[in-house]
């Protein structure tokens, strides 16, 4: 499977610099709004745990609950398993259900899953897992994120140069495939279409600042933000990769500033 290669790859790096800021500001943001929702919990999964360190600020606060974890990185579940004692299940979130056998957990956390996995498949798996008066965290992205990248497209598609309107055409069908929500809104939407009532959300944007060209691959493409692009059935990762390069290296202005949005929600079976 592609993108199971491709995080197996990611494991090594998306957890560290500029990557590792936001999704530190992300995980606190998301947590603040869990204890406030949360009594006691017994049991916690966590579907596209990463590499567990999405658990560890609930392991601080919950020390007598039960950690579960799926993912589709065997490589990310080793290095769960190095820094938190945790059951782990190695799969995809759409066949969670029949990968895990418990079917009570109080909280079900699935953080930046949403760009791979429609979020009705997301919660379909959850209604399958939750306890009766159990919540889900959802954390995302949104289609809000990155304005100045998104902003570069245009350009690329009025370029006289081939491989930009290549790449341009490449980053379009990408994006089209890409679940992340609109924004909050769309987010809330889509929870209380699909079985869930909202109980609160939350929304950040998060400012991003590079100063070298190596900074923004670094995020984007090692940090793991655009793997996306690098899902292309018939080139190599390592083509791709270059392809990548070769695009922030001709047009990405340098010093890059831009903002990624995020929403999260915090939901209960209707």
């Amino acid at each position: 499977m592609q993108i199971e290669k491709i995080y197996n790859k990611v494991a090594k790096t998306y957890n560290q610099d500029a990557s590792g800021k936001v999704l530190d500001i992300s995980k606190r943001r998301a947590l603040e709004l869990a204890l406030s929702e949360c009594g006691s919990l017994q049991s916690i999964l966590a579907l596209g745990m990463g590499d567990g360190t999405d658990l560890l600020p609930y392991k601080e606060h919950y020390p007598q609950a039960e950690f579960h974890g799926l993912d589709i990185s065997e490589n990310m579940l080793e290095k769960a398993k190095d820094i938190l004692e945790c059951k782990t299940y190695h799969g995809n979130i759409t066949k969670a259900s029949a990968i895990i056998e418990k079917r009570d957990f109080d909280f079900i956390i699935a953080h930046f899953v949403t760009a791979y996995v429609p979020l009705p498949d997301i919660l379909s798996e959850c209604k399958k897992l939750i306890a009766k008066n159990g919540l889900i965290s959802i954390l995302t992205n949104t289609m809000a994120s990155f304005p100045v990248g998104q902003s570069l497209i245009p350009t690329l598609q009025k370029s006289s140069n081939p491989f930009d309107k290549l790449v341009a055409c490449h980053v379009r069908k990408i994006l089209k495939t890409v679940y992340v929500p609109q924004d909050l809104n769309h987010l809330q939407a889509l929870i209380e279409a699909n079985g869930f009532k909202v109980k609160a959300t939350t929304e950040k944007d998060i400012a991003l600042d590079f100063t070298t060209e190596k900074d923004v691959y670094d995020f984007l493409i090692d940090g793991g933000w655009f793997v996306s692009g690098l899902s292309f059935p018939l080139l190599p990762q390592n083509l791709l990769r270059k392809i990548c390069g070769q695009l922030v290296h001709r047009h990405f202005p340098i010093p890059y500033k831009d903002t990624m949005n995020i929403a999260i929600a915090i939901a209960e079976p209707k």
